[in-house]
């Protein structure tokens, strides 16, 4: 699901409260980025132009860490690296590695080797189940 207005405007506010801690923002955007939580693209460049300025590159790399693999279109999840300076692109590609960087949700196919361990991976995993349970859903249908 998208994440709602009400959401949207939660996270933006405890982002842009000056008086909580870092460490208190940052969980707020895994808070607010957890389950079947979505978000479009301008939803995250919003946040990121408005909100994380480069001065909170923590939160920039935690933002993009949480959505890359919660986008709606995402197609559009290797623009978000875009939005980084080189250091943050590094420490978000070190994080999600090679295989979430590489998976569609618009092509799946392919053999994975996950590591359930790993947040991204288990992301990818969950992903590649709600589709196996839609397409079983529109089989069953017919």
């Amino acid at each position: 699901d998208a994440m709602t207005k009400d959401e949207l405007s939660q996270l933006v506010s405890v982002l842009g409260d000056r008086e909580k801690k870092e460490r208190d923002r940052l969980d707020a955007i895994r808070a607010f980025c957890e389950g079947d939580t979505f978000l479009h693209f301008d939803q995250v460049v919003n946040i990121m132009e408005t909100h994380l300025k480069e001065n909170r590159s923590a939160e920039r790399v935690e933002l993009v860490r949480q959505c890359y693999n919660r986008l709606i279109e995402a197609e559009m999840a290797p623009d978000l690296l875009e939005l980084l300076t080189q250091s943050e692109r590094l420490a978000v590609e070190k994080h999600l590695g090679v295989l979430a960087r590489s998976f569609t949700k618009n092509n799946p196919t392919g053999f994975y080797r996950l590591d359930l361990g790993k947040k991204p991976q288990r992301d990818i995993c969950l992903r590649l189940l709600e589709l196996q349970n839609s397409q079983l859903k529109l089989i069953k249908e017919m």
